[in-house]
């Protein structure tokens, strides 16, 4: 019996240890895979009651401490992917709207020379359209027909920003201007039957759960849904609105220096 306390001792300990050893979300979640194998391949073995239960307490709480490292490890990498994602944009919207006010100003090499300098994105799925923006940016720089046409997506693009900044705003808690109060509740409403039906199609099935909408996942989805619509035209206000939602997101979520 005792050797078998000892085999459960053992790998609490080792769980306890990992979320200060810890360098990434992914190697974290492994390695408490493998422990919580390891854990249960040990069900079986017989210990003294009062052992046992000690023990599940001890693990339960290892379990938890290493959950919420890694959902901190999870929101830093997160925040910084979306730092990242912001340079770009920044920089895309900013060269975009020189470009626009004077053509005459703007020099492809000199804006591909700042571009690769910023840093980049591990995500292909970021990265590509990101870089496609840019390439019309070029394209604009060097050509008047391109020009014209990046003027066109620009307000287009502006227009997008503005349903994603409504919609983050709601997802974030920050408040919406006034004129937009009529808006905002139709688009709850119209959210709130969204996932009553996604439910009622989840009954049908016999033990199915029920789906939540998770707010958390949706406002990141949302931030780096806003930096992919880039580059686009300068709308009074928006910018200051976007700043204010995601600061509100922020209040709810470690920031990486907090993780």
């Amino acid at each position: 019996l005792h050797d078998n306390q000892a085999v459960r001792e053992s790998l609490c300990a080792e769980l306890e240890t990992l979320p200060a050893s810890a360098e990434d979300a992914n190697s974290l979640q492994e390695a408490v895979n493998r422990l919580e194998t390891r854990w249960h391949d040990t069900d079986a073995l017989a210990l003294p009651r009062q052992a046992a239960q000690a023990l599940q307490r001890r693990w339960r709480d290892a379990l938890r401490a290493a959950g919420e490292r890694l959902q901190a490890l999870e929101d830093a990498e997160r925040w910084a992917t979306i730092s990242r994602l912001e340079q770009r944009a920044a920089f895309c919207d900013s060269a975009a709207r020189r470009l626009m006010a004077d053509a005459d100003g703007a020099d492809a090499d000199t804006l591909r020379g700042q571009w690769a300098a910023l840093p980049e994105l591990q995500s292909r799925d970021l990265a590509e359209p990101l870089g496609a923006a840019f390439e019309r940016l070029i394209d604009a720089v060097e050509s008047a027909a391109a020009r014209t046409e990046l003027e066109r997506r620009m307000r287009e693009i502006a227009e997008r920003r503005q349903q994603l900044c409504l919609h983050l705003e709601i997802s974030s808690g920050a408040e919406s201007p006034r004129e937009l109060k009529q808006q905002r509740m139709e688009l709850l409403v119209s959210r709130l039957r969204e996932r009553l039906g996604e439910r009622g199609n989840e009954r049908a099935d016999e033990g199915a759960e029920a789906s939540v909408a998770d707010p958390v996942a949706e406002a990141w989805k949302l931030l780096q849904d806003w930096y992919l619509c880039t580059p686009a035209a300068e709308i009074d206000g928006l910018d200051a609105r976007f700043e204010r939602a995601k600061q509100a997101m922020m209040g709810r979520q470690p920031t990486p220096e907090a993780a």
